[in-house]
């Protein structure tokens, strides 16, 4: 009689339990089918799920922490079992890299502003006035109104700020880890403000968000070769091939999968057809595109230029994606954190070499100092 209840009582929370798994289950199929994702993508998420431990399996879709955690387990699962190269496996970590992007992108959202007083001093601006073209300015002081450096054109001012009094102007701008904005203005007046030509324009609390940009940056720096291609050469040229003569050095600066900002000495171009080539997580990466815009430091002789990529085969997007979003396998990741330490410890031996030779030099008298000036 015992026996028999204790089995009943066992089967009801097998029931129970398989019920509540099930509906989870079901929730988590029903959302992501709604997401497009299909039958088998889901199985293999909902496998990781269950092997992450995470309690709400329904959270990858909306939870940046565990979204992560899914994918670096997908990759860790896929490398044991030898299928991670297949395309089948890359174009599911290209689904859930799209998610993840999305995930970003929604909640850049709630921080985007509304009105110009929330821009900071040192905000490059591009200066649209009707009939003259685009010019260039930034921020110099936020407050009860908001002035702004003398626009320029090609680097000097040919409008005096006086001409721009009553001029109504399109302002546009790119808020860093946001998005980029436009508004409407009038110029109130001109002067100088810390030594500085100044144009006095009135505030805006009609901000228009442009977020045109599906892809999220990050930033980084990167040592990466270049190659000035012919826009022609697009139509035939071997995207798979690894270039083995040296190309320009540069570096990105930041980088995503449909992009990044090349930093260059001497001065860039617009327009120009270019290759990068460089190394992320041991892996050789292969980005083709234009030269969209170029922002070049005279004095410096650098050239920042704003690259759009327009083809990344699907395995390196991956892992410029798992880049810009710290998603590195445990195995990896671990060795990457071991040769950081290192790297760490190398700098810390070379400050302390540097020290013990700065005392020594302080405690040499100075006429031997002196002689070895001479000598020099």
């Amino acid at each position: 009689m015992y026996i028999a209840i204790i089995s009943i009582i066992v089967l009801l929370i097998i029931i129970l339990r398989l019920s509540v798994v099930l509906r989870e289950k079901v929730s988590f199929f029903s959302k992501g089918l709604d997401s497009q994702f299909s039958i088998s993508d889901l199985k293999t998420l909902w496998k990781v799920a269950r092997l992450c431990g995470i309690e709400e399996p329904t959270k990858l879709y909306y939870s940046e922490k565990d979204l992560n955690s899914a994918i670096s387990r997908v990759i860790e699962l896929c490398k044991a079992d030898g299928t991670f190269d297949l395309p089948e496996t890359q174009k599911l970590l290209s689904k859930v890299y799209d998610y993840r992007t999305k995930i970003a992108i929604d909640e850049q959202k709630f921080r985007g502003i509304l009105s110009s007083r929330a821009l900071e001093n040192g905000q490059k601006l591009n200066i649209l006035l009707s009939g003259r073209g685009v010019f260039t300015s930034e921020v110099v002081n936020n407050g009860k109104d908001l002035i702004i450096a003398v626009p320029k054109k090609n680097g000097a001012i040919i409008i005096t700020g006086e001409k721009w009094i009553g001029k109504k102007i399109s302002v546009y701008l790119w808020r860093k880890s946001d998005a980029s904005y436009v508004f409407d203005t009038k110029v109130l007046s001109s002067g100088a403000f810390l030594s500085k030509s100044i144009l006095v324009l009135c505030h805006s609390e009609n901000l228009e968000r442009m977020q045109k940009r599906q892809s999220i940056r990050c930033n980084c720096e990167i040592s990466s070769d270049m190659y000035i291609l012919k826009p022609s050469d697009f139509a035939s040229i071997n995207y798979s091939a690894v270039e083995t003569l040296p190309g320009y050095k540069v570096i990105l600066l930041n980088i995503s999968e449909s992009g990044a900002l090349i930093k260059v000495g001497g001065h860039g171009y617009e327009k120009m057809a270019v290759k990068l080539q460089f190394e992320l997580f041991g892996q050789t990466i292969l980005m083709y595109g234009i030269v969209l815009s170029v922002e070049f430091d005279e004095k410096e002789n650098i050239s920042l230029m704003h690259f759009e990529c327009t083809h990344l085969d699907s395995s390196m997007r991956n892992v410029i994606l798992g880049y810009v979003y710290n998603i590195v396998p445990l195995s990896q990741k671990e060795k990457l954190d071991a040769m950081e330490l290192t790297k760490k410890d190398e700098d810390l031996d070379m400050e302390e070499i540097m020290r013990k030779e700065d005392a020594l030099l302080k405690s040499l008298p100075n006429h031997i100092l002196e002689r070895d000036e001479d000598d020099l």
